[in-house]
């Protein structure tokens, strides 16, 4: 399947902007938390979001540098494998973002159930 140019050029605009989208966005869940004493709200903050928004910057990165949207032929099988892989990296890790920052929320407003 090959896809019109301006959506290449669309796609390639992309993925020279998203990972250091990602990674901007990981400082600023670093710095938000900075002043709050919360230390469960820290705790998803730092090693839940930030460690997940690196690893879906390095999908993407992966997942476009073994399979460019220009690929006209088949993949590879090994190369087939690397690119679900990381497909599947970045579904769960985006989950896993969603849920840490529902529970931050939860811990930074006190919404525990006791």
């Amino acid at each position: 399947m090959q896809y019109p140019l301006e959506a290449l050029k669309e796609l390639a605009r992309g993925l020279d902007e998203i990972p250091s989208q990602l990674q901007q966005l990981q400082m600023d869940c670093f710095l938000s938390c900075n002043d709050i004493p919360n230390e469960r709200v820290k705790e998803y903050m730092f090693h839940g979001v930030g460690r997940r928004l690196n690893v879906l910057r390095h999908t993407i990165i992966n997942v476009f540098g073994h399979f460019p949207p220009s690929t006209e032929e088949k993949l590879d099988r090994d190369v087939l494998i690397d690119v679900q892989i990381n497909l599947q990296a970045f579904f769960i890790n985006l989950i896993g973002v969603f849920d840490n920052w529902a529970w931050s929320f939860v811990h930074l407003h006190q919404l525990e159930a006791n």
